[in-house]
């Protein structure tokens, strides 16, 4: 059996999702296509449609700038931080104090080798020392487990709280206390 979402038909083809993968089945093969009851996802996208219209307090603002209907703030009371990382050039002190002064979304981007997760911890440092939590996302496991041993330079055993999600067997083998 193969489950998939159907992309596309036409005369001469069915192309179905397959995970991250497209398979295309020519209309002169032969092969059954059932359709499952897709309410429930139905009712995500509706429910997720519905926040963005709606959203929590707290949101709006956010969604407003993602979305382009206001500007971003900045909140200029935040005063200069006190740097953990005494190693940071000009530049990263620069886009650490931009990101802290962010009220809704900040963005730090670049090209390889110019000190963006350096600067990512310094902000995660910044804001949990302050009593506030984060929550770290990136694009491979690898990225998470690296910015989460350059935290524990910072903030050492017992001294944060540092969660690691994810299957042990694809986490660093060093953070496995923290999974």
């Amino acid at each position: 059996e193969l489950f998939g979402i159907v992309v596309s038909v036409d005369e001469a083809q069915v192309r179905l999702s397959v995970k991250e993968n497209e398979l295309v089945f020519s209309l002169e093969t032969e092969f059954f296509l059932e359709r499952l009851d897709g309410s429930r996802e139905f009712q995500k996208l509706m429910t997720a449609v519905e926040n963005a219209k709606n959203p929590r307090k707290g949101w709006k603002d956010l969604r407003d700038v993602l979305f382009g209907l206001k500007e971003p703030e900045v909140d200029s009371s935040i005063p200069t931080p006190s740097y953990y990382n005494e190693n940071l050039d000009k530049t990263q002190k620069k886009a650490v104090e931009f990101v802290m002064k962010q009220k809704e979304l900040a963005i730090i981007h670049g090209p390889p080798g110019t000190g963006k997760t350096t600067t990512v911890v310094e902000v995660i440092l910044q804001t949990i020392l302050s009593g506030k939590k984060v929550l770290v996302c990136a694009p491979s496991k690898v990225s998470v487990d690296n910015i989460h041993e350059r935290l524990l330079e910072f903030v050492g055993k017992g001294r944060g709280k540092l969660l690691r999600i994810g299957q042990p067997p694809r986490i660093c083998e060093a953070l496995h206390e923290f999974t």
